[in-house]
């Protein structure tokens, strides 16, 4: 499930997002964020663009099922209420100035921030930045950020629960995660009983795989998957 977190500190001047060489923050520079962990997959019937609905049917598909299911319709909504209501705790002490906003690409490709953006009365106003979930809670761990929806609850745990920059945490969605792959299935995904196996089986066969390689969510939940398979994966096979 989506947890919900806002750290204990001052709020900074708005700023620009840290790039992520800027992950060591101390507690000092600690914004007050409202972090909503996890989120990898709000409203999912609205995703856009290739990958949305083919993965439940394409052949060789297998979901990796910790943490995860896609919520739709009322039941999304309601979760998108939670954060604005989490967000407010923050904007009472904001000021004037906009309440920053960090989120990934598959909020934003969700269709979750129109449904925020339309429940948001402010004031503030609010301001919005995506970017992959490692970059937007090194951010906000830094000062830069005062809310996060993020899905990469090691990262948040690693960057913001653990080193105090938390000071309130709500659960909000969960998600889910597809292996896709070519309807022949020449790694035999389809009969894997879990991911784990599933990526053995793509290892074993050498199969090419696609990697996001960016520090999202969904990179480090495929690292996650690759060490629970027993594998370390090389550029090439």
């Amino acid at each position: 499930m989506t947890p919900l977190t806002v750290p204990s500190r001052g709020i900074h001047p708005v700023g620009p997002v840290s790039p992520p060489h800027r992950a060591s923050a101390s507690a000092s520079n600690a914004t007050r964020v409202v972090r909503i962990a996890s989120l990898r997959r709000v409203m999912a019937s609205r995703v856009q663009g290739p990958g949305a609905t083919d993965h439940a049917q394409r052949t060789g598909a297998r979901r990796s099922q910790q943490g995860v299911s896609a919520l739709t319709g009322r039941s999304s909504r309601r979760g998108v209420r939670a954060a604005v209501m989490c967000a407010g705790l923050v904007a009472c002490t904001s000021g004037e100035r906009p309440l920053r906003l960090g989120t990934t690409y598959t909020v934003e490709q969700s269709g979750a921030l129109a449904v925020l953006d339309s429940l948001w009365t402010g004031p503030p106003p609010l301001t919005t930045v995506v970017a992959p979930s490692g970059q937007i809670l090194r951010a906000a761990a830094n000062g830069d950020l005062d809310v996060v929806i993020a899905h990469a609850p090691s990262l948040e745990q690693r960057l913001l629960v653990g080193p105090g920059h938390a000071l309130l945490r709500c659960p909000l969605a969960a998600s889910r995660f597809a292996v896709v792959g070519p309807a022949a299935d020449p790694a035999r995904v389809a009969t894997a009983a879990t991911a784990a196996e599933a990526f053995r089986r793509i290892a074993s066969a050498g199969s090419p795989f696609v990697s996001r390689g960016d520090s999202s969510g969904t990179h480090v939940k495929e690292l996650a998957l690759w060490r629970a398979a027993g594998v370390t994966p090389a550029p090439r096979w």
